[in-house]
């Protein structure tokens, strides 16, 4: 995710070349933005200020700098205000802060998932590598980009915010000269590695359900010269299948937040719910446009699709009642009962965490790069610019098509306030 942050600060960096960035920075919503993504970075220097809550032996120096990070950062955000509330940026360059913000935040709720939340809860060996003084200090590094980028945007603001710029510079400063390794540095995996895929196996336990769909995920994240308008058509109707498993993993967990009387992470479990069913509808659209192809069906020769297919399963095993679950028109409905699917908080926030990372492959399967999108498009079916690389013809009444489980499968929305136990 930190990966990701580093794309859309890229992407926020050549947008503050473009001439029309000086009427965005002085847009009223921009503060906002920025008080937003200095709250997120409050977050990360609080972690690690305190070995994020693990006990320590003794203070080392990156806890201590990240603690005088914190407190210039928390002094920066009270002069800029209140962070944005608004459901939509307003502009784009409070959207590329937004979205540096979300990508920075999943971060850092990835990392806090592996800590225990309960003093009967044991302490993982990925938490005591990442509570390390070595990762500490890689991560306080990496903090200083966007604490820059803030800064620097901070100082073209008007008067009296821009007074925050000169804490978020101090901050800055601190991040990347104490996170710069004295002996030697942490490799950091590269962003584009692709793992050996993963097949599905019955009886997969949590452990090995996690990291095969972590495994599926990556491999989307790859880059596929090759991909064909089959392959896309393919990948949209898998993106809408993931939404609507996801839809119904979320629903099962607000139906299991009533029992322990959590009604504030049911809420939130609601309202993610109505967030994926509103992007599957979307997928589900963009289903529509790909049918109106003529030709193209079937499952495609290629690692994308084989991905998607792994995932699928996954998830699909995840939170239905039959353990050997697969997708098409014949495939079981019924759930696993809330208290079975999610026994504990722990569970439940394991299960919220495989969730977001689905949805983060839906988010590589509708990010690769444009001109392969039109490409694929535009040498099947020769379009207009302003219809590529969707175009709207007529459906065909019929054409050939082949047996296929991913496209037959029927995506249903489960009931929203009926509780299925």
């Amino acid at each position: 995710m930190t990966a990701l942050a580093d794309q859309h600060l890229t992407d926020l960096k050549h947008h503050l070349q473009n001439p029309s960035t000086d009427q965005d920075i002085h847009r009223p919503d921009t503060p906002a933005e920025i008080a937003r993504l200095t709250h997120v970075l409050i977050r990360y220097t609080d972690q690690i200020a305190t070995g994020f809550g693990l006990p320590q032996s003794r203070t080392n120096d990156v806890e201590d700098a990240a603690r005088q990070a914190s407190a210039l950062l928390k002094q920066a955000e009270h002069l800029l205000g209140p962070p944005a509330e608004t459901e939509t940026p307003q502009s784009a360059l409070a959207e590329k802060l937004r979205a540096t913000s979300i990508a920075l935040g999943c971060g850092l709720d990835l990392l806090s998932s592996h800590f225990p939340t309960a003093p009967d809860q044991a302490t993982t060996p990925t938490a005591i590598i990442i509570a390390t003084p070595e990762t500490a200090r890689s991560l306080l590094h990496r903090l200083s980009t966007p604490t820059a980028t803030a800064a620097h945007l901070t100082q073209q603001i008007l008067p009296p915010t821009n007074q925050a710029a000169t804490p978020l510079l101090k901050a800055a400063s601190l991040t990347q000269t104490h996170g710069q390794d004295q002996t030697s540095p942490t490799t950091a995996i590269p962003f584009h590695h692709t793992p050996q895929r993963i097949p599905p196996t019955l009886d997969e336990d949590p452990t090995q359900t996690l990291a095969g769909l972590t495994n599926s995920i990556q491999r989307l994240s790859t880059p596929h010269p090759s991909t064909s308008v089959t392959t896309w058509r393919y990948l949209a109707r898998a993106a809408a299948i993931i939404c609507d498993l996801n839809s119904k993993t979320l629903y099962q967990l607000m139906h299991r937040m009533t029992e322990p009387e959590k009604p504030e992470h049911s809420s939130a479990f609601k309202q993610a719910a109505a967030k994926v069913n509103l992007t599957g509808s979307a997928w589900r659209n963009i289903v529509r446009r790909w049918d109106q192809q003529l030709g193209h069906y079937g499952h495609p020769a290629n690692g994308p699709a084989t991905d998607a297919d792994d995932l699928i399963i996954r998830l699909g095993r995840l939170i239905h009642a039959d353990p050997a679950w697969t997708p098409g028109p014949r495939a079981s409905l019924q759930l696993k009962p809330p208290h079975h699917l999610a026994p504990d908080l722990p569970r439940a926030a394991h299960l919220a965490t495989i969730t977001l990372k689905a949805i983060e492959a839906c988010n590589n399967i509708a990010a690769p790069p444009p001109r392969r999108h039109q490409r694929c498009s535009s040498n099947q079916h020769p379009q207009s610019p302003e219809t590529a690389p969707y175009p709207p013809p007529p459906r065909p009444h019929s054409s050939p098509r082949t047996a296929n489980p991913i496209r037959d499968h029927k995506t249903q929305r489960p009931p929203r306030h009926r509780n299925p136990r």
